[in-house]
C-alpha cells in the first residue's frame, strides 16, 4: 500500500504534461513545427502530366498538408508525324509521341494560305502600264486580270566629270531599263584654294621682287610683284676738291647695293694778288699791269693808259674781270718776262717783230675772273 501511494504524484505529473501537449497541437495550425509528431505519408516526383508533391501528417491532432516540389516538366516528344496535310484554306494535323508519359499528342497545322504569282500578258515598261493574271501555285484559285502601273525610269549615272578649280563639272544620266536620256546636271568650277604668299625673288634697290602662292588642289600658281626698295643713300662725301680752274666732285653710296651717285662742286673764285706793273706807261705807249692767281698761277693783264703831257695817266688800269685778248708792242726785254709767266690755261704768246720791240698777245678764258 505504501509503494502504491509513492507512484501517485508521478502519474499526476505525466497526466498534466499530456494535457498541455494535447492542447498545443491543433489541426488548424499549418506550421509543421507546432505539431507534436509529424510524419511524411506520400511523395510524387514531377512529370509531364502533373507537378511533384509530398504530404505531412500529425499523428497527435490529425493535421495534414500537401507541399509542391516542382512544376510539370515538358513532354519528351519524338519526331512529328503529319496525319493530315494542310491546304491553302484548311488546317492540317500532326502528332508526336511522348516517351515520358507514353502518349500520342495531336496538334493542328495552320492553313498555308495562297501562294500567289503573276502571269503577265503584257509586261509594264518605264512609260506604259502592264497586264497580268494572278494564280495560286498550290490550288486552282485565281484573282483574275489586273493591271500594273508603268514602272517609271530608273536613272543611273552614265558619265560624270568632276569640277576642277577652273572648269565646271557635269553628270549625264540614263535610264537603266530602257536607255532613255535623263539629261545633264552641271556643277560650277570650285575656284582655286590658294595658300599664303611666299617670296621667290627678293626686291632690290633697282628691280622688283616676285611673290607666289600655290593652289592646294591643282598646284596652279599666281604671282605678284614686290615694289623696288629704292636706294638708301648715305651722306655726300667729297672725292675731288673744287679749284678755281676745275669743278670738284661729290659722291654718296647706297648702303644696300653699293651703287654710287655723283654731283659736281662749282669752281672756286680765283685768288688774285694785288697786281704788278710789268710795263710802265709812257706818253708814247700804254703800260701793262699783271695779276697772278695765288691758287692756280693764272696770269691776267690790263693795259695802263698812256701818260698825258702832265705826266699822269688818263685812267688807272682796270682790274681783270672779263676775258680779254690784249695785243701790244713792248720792248724786247719784256719777252723774257713772258717766258716765265705760270698758268695752266692762261698763256702769253710773244711774236718777234723787230729788235727793239715785241708784239704781245694775251689770251684769257672768259669764264675765269679774279
Amino acid at each position: 500500500m505504501k509503494k502504491l501511494l509513492r507512484f501517485i504524484p508521478a502519474l499526476a505529473l505525466a497526466a498534466a504534461l499530456l494535457t498541455v501537449t494535447a492542447l498545443a497541437c491543433s489541426p488548424d495550425d499549418n506550421n509543421p513545427e507546432h505539431h507534436e509528431n509529424v510524419i511524411q505519408t506520400d511523395e510524387k516526383k514531377p512529370t509531364c502530366l502533373q507537378g511533384g508533391y509530398y504530404e505531412l501528417k500529425c499523428t497527435v491532432c490529425g493535421w495534414s498538408r500537401v507541399f509542391s516540389i516542382g512544376d510539370i516538366v515538358p513532354h519528351e516528344f519524338g519526331p512529328w508525324e503529319i496525319v493530315k496535310e494542310p491546304t491553302c484554306t484548311k488546317a492540317g494535323e500532326k502528332r508526336a509521341y511522348c516517351s515520358t508519359c507514353n502518349k500520342w499528342y495531336p496538334e493542328l497545322v495552320p492553313a498555308t494560305g495562297h501562294s500567289w504569282y503573276k502571269y503577265y500578258t503584257k509586261e509594264p515598261t518605264c512609260t506604259t502600264a502592264g497586264e497580268y493574271y494572278t494564280y495560286c501555285r498550290n490550288c486552282p484559285a485565281s484573282q483574275g486580270r489586273s493591271t500594273e502601273p508603268a514602272t517609271g525610269h530608273f536613272w543611273v549615272v552614265w558619265k560624270q566629270v568632276f569640277a576642277t578649280c577652273t572648269t565646271p563639272g557635269y553628270t549625264e544620266f540614263v535610264c537603266d531599263d530602257c536607255g532613255a536620256d535623263g539629261g545633264t546636271t552641271t556643277t560650277p568650277a570650285k575656284g582655286h584654294s590658294f595658300g599664303a604668299w611666299f617670296t621667290t625673288t627678293q626686291a632690290t634697290c633697282t628691280e622688283e621682287g616676285i611673290q607666289k602662292r600655290e593652289c592646294a588642289t591643282c598646284g596652279a600658281t599666281e604671282s605678284r610683284a614686290i615694289p623696288k626698295t629704292g636706294h638708301k643713300f648715305g651722306a655726300w662725301f667729297t672725292t675731288t676738291q673744287a679749284t678755281c680752274m676745275e669743278e670738284g666732285m661729290q659722291k654718296r653710296e647706297c648702303a644696300t647695293c653699293g651703287a654710287t651717285e655723283s654731283r659736281g662742286i662749282p669752281k672756286t673764285e680765283h685768288a688774285w694778288n694785288e697786281g704788278t706793273i710789268v710795263l710802265a706807261p709812257t706818253t708814247e705807249q700804254e703800260g701793262v699791269k699783271e695779276w697772278v692767281c695765288t691758287a692756280c698761277g693764272m696770269v691776267r693783264t690790263r693795259p695802263i693808259p698812256k701818260l698825258t703831257s702832265g705826266g699822269t695817266t688818263s685812267a688807272p688800269a682796270a682790274s681783270p674781270t672779263a676775258a680779254t685778248i690784249t695785243t701790244s708792242t713792248i720792248p724786247t726785254s719784256t719777252a723774257m718776262i713772258c717766258s716765265t709767266i705760270r698758268g695752266a690755261r692762261s698763256f702769253i704768246i710773244c711774236f718777234l717783230e723787230n729788235i727793239s720791240y715785241v708784239p704781245l698777245s694775251l689770251i684769257v678764258p672768259a669764264n675765269t675772273q679774279p
